[in-house]
């Protein structure tokens, strides 16, 4: 389970966006890798090599039939979920609606502590009457080429429904070319490489989305076992952040917008790609 008491309590990092790293902010990670599916059980792709998230069959005889999965699964889609990091990001998510980037308050919203996004319904983003928070958790392993034709494809951002994503990270591979997680500021309109994240067990990146929360994962070009990895997020039930306006930028804030690539990497890009 997610040491909730205490991720509320850690440092926010500003720069190049709010986010906050807590090394071992997962509890039981023997046994969740022990219990961890195997790949005959992973749904189609949504971000990883396989993924699993509620509704799936996999996911759902997971939960029924892991202790430590249910537990993380409950704890999840609950209330405290979403104010643990309603409250972690506090000023700078009030600071946000007052500048005007966030179209609706957080904090002022109803909080639905189900999982309401699935599979099935496409990924539509969940209309009501009313906008509303909801959290979301997905199961994924990423293994050679990963960060190339999936897990972003390069730069991006994620949708405007985002509030916050959290990334969780189960383990470390015995070895591994890639597959780190980078965070991107600006430099005009060009997405410049600030901060990368090595995979360890139990290392969580919790980071504010907005418009402009660039992000990638480097591309894996060998790794020894699998990368795996928890995605959870709190998101909006409506697009939540303000559409970019600026005219360059607005191309670069699409959801997985592809940066080109420096020239050292196209030719092993395309060698991986060919492979697939």
């Amino acid at each position: 389970m997610l040491q909730l008491d205490r991720l509320a309590q850690q440092a926010v990092i500003a720069r190049p966006y709010p986010h906050a790293v807590h090394e071992h902010a997962l509890q039981d990670v023997d046994a969740l890798n022990d219990q961890f599916p195997s790949k005959d059980q992973f749904g189609p792709t949504i971000r990883m090599d396989g993924d699993l998230t509620a509704g799936d069959p996999g996911y759902e005889g997971l939960v029924s039939g892991s202790t430590p999965y249910r537990a993380l699964h409950e704890q999840v889609y609950s209330t405290d979920f979403i104010n643990t990091f309603l409250k972690l990001f506090r000023l700078e998510l009030r600071r946000a609606y007052d500048n005007g980037e966030l179209v609706a308050d957080p904090f002022s919203l109803k909080i639905v502590p189900e999982p309401v996004e699935r599979r099935v319904s496409g990924y539509a983003f969940v209309e009501g009457k009313e906008p509303f928070l909801y959290p979301r958790f997905d199961i994924g392993y990423a293994g050679v080429g990963y960060g190339v034709q999936n897990g972003g494809r390069g730069v991006h951002i994620d949708n405007l429904p985002r509030l916050i994503s959290i990334l969780v990270f189960l383990n470390k591979p015995r070895s591994m070319t890639g597959g780190t997680h980078r965070l991107y500021g600006l430099r005009g309109s060009e997405p410049v490489l600030e901060r990368t994240y090595h995979p360890s067990p139990g290392l969580m990146i919790a980071s504010m989305q907005s418009n402009r929360a660039f992000h990638d994962v480097a591309p894996i070009t060998a790794i020894d076992g699998e990368r795996r990895a928890f995605y959870m997020a709190v998101s909006c039930s409506r697009p939540i952040w303000k559409k970019e306006v600026h005219r360059e930028l607005s191309l670069l804030s699409q959801n997985r917008y592809d940066a080109p690539a420096p020239s050292r990497w196209l030719r092993l890009m395309a060698a991986i790609t060919g492979s697939r």
